[in-house]
């Protein structure tokens, strides 16, 4: 649990029998944002569902292509659909007296073909996909996935939202 006493917003992460997504978990959500980031770029319709080839994915966010890998992914989707947010915050960033529940993603699917995983399908929390349908987005760039160290991938995150060229 998060509270800043300043402005009275608070955040609780929680985490489910399959446990806390992880900062590594969060690549599968960086991979799927910027392919309907892309989509968006180029005029394409979008919805909160993403169909993801699984060897691309595993590419771009420099993994082995291991079938031992590929096993994990059914852990990091179970994480993140397991991790649930409550917080006073409304989706506009104004403080709700109420409070909200939500996740990151509503549901996913591994597709496979001869014994081997050939996409995955994410549906993205509503909350989630009105952020990136609004442009509240930063990039990442591509070396940030050859950070190994989960407190340098946070500290790039930090740096990256508060010394960007972003508006404050």
């Amino acid at each position: 649990r998060y509270d800043n006493g300043a402005t009275g917003a608070w955040i609780e992460i929680l985490p489910s029998s399959a446990g806390r997504a992880t900062i590594f978990d969060k690549d599968l959500l960086i991979y799927c944002i910027s392919q309907l980031a892309e989509a968006m770029n180029r005029g394409r319709k979008t919805g909160r569902r993403v169909r993801l080839n699984a060897y691309d994915y595993m590419m771009a966010t420099g993994r082995d292509t291991s079938g031992r890998e590929y096993r994990r992914i059914h852990d990091t989707l179970a994480r993140l659909r397991g991790t649930t947010f409550k917080s006073n915050v409304s989706a506009n960033g104004e403080l709700n007296q109420r409070g909200v529940v939500f996740g990151l993603i509503d549901d996913a699917e591994v597709n496979m073909a001869n014994g081997r995983m050939t996409s995955i399908e994410v549906t993205l929390g509503e909350r989630l996909y009105n952020a990136i349908s609004d442009r509240r987005l930063l990039t990442y760039s591509r070396d940030y996935f050859q950070l190994s160290s989960p407190n340098e991938r946070r500290m790039y995150e930090i740096c990256r939202k508060h010394c960007g060229r972003q508006p404050i």
